[in-house]
């Protein structure tokens, strides 16, 4: 759970897959201090309770007509994740093993099965136990300890190897990490690239209530998981920061119906 109170920000995720021998995961989020004014006006315009981009792109020529209103349509103000594990394919192939394969149980299973672990690899709560043990020094073999699902193997093994809940968990798990204080970096694990970055990125990673579209709750339980075990290993760096008044047991990531947030 792990929810730093009080709360600086909260988000909206929704995600959509793409078609094709390995499917694309596509996650777009909204940060809560993004200027969406344009959107209850297109919803009195079209009499629709909820905006999809398909409606969009159907009613573009009547929206451009309204030239204050079409200016703020299509604003950059959403990060677009893109989880694609078929970009991993031929660095696979070439790598792939004749255990990786007996393994398996076949070579596509093996392909998939490593494609899947380079998805997970790149996200910020890959290899936790290593990340924290570098960027808290003082977290005890107990603490780390706990945190062995976080790896890699250990997250897909929460998920009984299935593709489709690693590529949402990941998509999420690099949404939890989109804050302000990594704007200017490339890339979302710079969280943990130091002491100093873990105690300017980090506070604001868990004071941000992280809402998704209903799509897969395991993957927001196994999120919660891991945004409390960060919390809890940097409780004493954490103690002291102006702003943080403690931490409540309300959950950061939590799923809930698109058309019931606004």
């Amino acid at each position: 759970m792990a929810l730093i109170v009080p709360t600086s920000y909260s988000s909206f995720g929704d995600g959509t897959k793409t078609s094709g021998r390995f499917q694309r995961y596509v996650l777009a989020q909204v940060r809560s201090d993004a200027n969406l004014e344009w959107i209850p006006r297109l919803r009195s315009l079209l009499v629709k309770e909820e905006i999809k981009y398909t409606v969009l792109k159907e009613n573009k020529y009547r929206f451009q007509k309204d030239a204050a209103l079409w200016s703020q349509i299509g604003l950059g103000q959403a990060t677009i994740i893109v989880v694609d594990p078929g970009e991993y394919e031929p660095m696979v192939r070439d790598t792939l093993h004749d255990l990786d394969i007996e393994k398996a149980g076949g070579e596509n299973k093996a392909i998939v099965n490593a494609c899947i672990s380079e998805v997970l690899s790149g996200t910020p709560i890959a290899y936790l136990p290593q990340a924290i043990h570098r960027a808290v020094p003082w977290v005890d073999e107990k603490t780390l300890t706990t945190l062995e699902k976080f790896t890699p193997d250990g997250i897909l093994e929460e998920f009984g190897g299935q593709l489709q809940h690693a590529m949402i968990f990941a998509a999420r798990a690099h949404a939890v990490f989109d804050v302000a204080a990594l704007d200017s970096h490339s890339r979302t694990t710079d969280a943990f690239r130091s002491q100093r970055a873990a105690r300017l990125i980090l506070p604001e990673v868990l004071a941000t209530v992280r809402r998704f579209d209903v799509e897969n709750q395991r993957t927001t339980e196994l999120l919660n998981s891991a945004v409390t075990a960060i919390a809890d290993s940097f409780a004493e760096a954490l103690d002291g920061i102006e702003g943080i008044s403690g931490i409540s047991d309300e959950p950061l990531v939590i799923e809930t119906d698109s058309r019931g947030y606004d």
